[in-house]
């Protein structure tokens, strides 16, 4: 069963951005130092709030408002794939770390990487993408590294 869960999490991804492949912010990129730095900067508490209830939500198969989607994004998060998600995640409970472990910047976006763990021991990693407009533009679920 785990390894039927794994196969369906790398099928059933939903970033919907370009941010589907993002780098690893390397400190010799034009401002690379800087995205380095924010690689390393402390968790901005707000965006973990938002992120998390993000999760919870899609968790129990909804979607809490898709004015603070992006145009494409809320296009393809359509309901029959916050279910099919859901039917994945949703056996695991809730969250029992919610950590974040990097953050950078991809083109105008800001990416934030979290390490989900719950109480059966199973972890993912949880990617959770903003635009300066304040609104998301990806999300996805995968397991963790």
């Amino acid at each position: 069963m785990k390894n039927t869960f794994l196969a369906l999490i790398f099928g059933v991804v939903f970033t919907l951005t370009a941010v589907a492949a993002v780098p690893t912010p390397s400190p010799t990129a034009g401002t690379g130092a800087t995205q380095a730095a924010r690689s390393s900067a402390q968790p901005d508490a707000s965006v973990a709030a938002r992120a998390k209830a993000w999760f919870l939500a899609l968790q129990q198969g909804h979607v809490p408002n898709r004015a603070h989607l992006t145009g494409p994004m809320n296009a393809g998060l359509t309901h029959a794939l916050v279910a099919k998600v859901s039917a994945q995640i949703k056996p695991l409970g809730a969250p029992t770390t919610f950590r974040q472990i990097r953050s950078g910047r991809h083109g105008t976006s800001t990416y934030y990487v979290y390490k989900l763990t719950f109480s059966s021991g199973q972890a993912l990693d949880y990617l959770f993408v903003v635009e300066p407009n304040g609104k998301i533009s990806g999300l996805r679920v995968m397991p963790a590294l």
